[in-house]
């Protein structure tokens, strides 16, 4: 598997995301409810907003993810971060980044990977909001739509 490189401003952006104190915190409502919206729009079963630290991705809200936590290196989110659009994966197999991870190759067995970032104001890519299925697909422009509207999101 390709590992995603490091954004330029990783240390600046780490110190943004330790700054902000919200890592290893209970859930919140409101992210939890526009996560369920999200997954709702999309038709996803498994969404979820994700902290990407130095070596994991940390769930801050999710619907139906079994993890809490993960390494950086398995993460679809990591590659979301660079460039920061919305990284839109509609069959992971045939994304040779993704094709031979653990998590494409065996359970959850993901197929389907859509993730984008909230903007923020020193631009630092904090966060990835994204779905994820079992199955392959494309979204609909009203789905897409959604999935950008997410990037004006805190």
């Amino acid at each position: 598997m390709e590992v995603a490189p490091l954004p330029q401003n990783e240390s600046a952006r780490l110190k943004a995301l330790h700054t902000d104190k919200i890592l290893d915190t209970v859930p919140e409502e409101a992210l939890e409810e526009l996560i369920r919206l999200t997954s709702q729009i999309c038709g996803i079963s498994i969404a979820s907003v994700r902290l990407i630290d130095l070596t994991r991705q940390w769930f801050k809200a999710k619907v139906e993810a079994t993890m809490y936590e993960a390494s950086r290196g398995l993460t679809c989110c990591a590659h979301a971060m660079l460039p920061r659009t919305i990284l839109d994966l509609p069959n992971t197999l045939a994304d040779s980044r993704m094709a031979i991870n653990p998590l494409v190759t065996e359970n959850p067995f993901i197929r389907l990977y859509a993730g984008t970032l909230p903007n923020t104001p020193e631009k630092h890519a904090l966060r990835t909001f994204s779905v994820i299925d079992c199955s392959p697909r494309q979204f609909t422009d009203e789905q897409g739509q959604a999935l950008t509207d997410l990037r004006g999101r805190p």
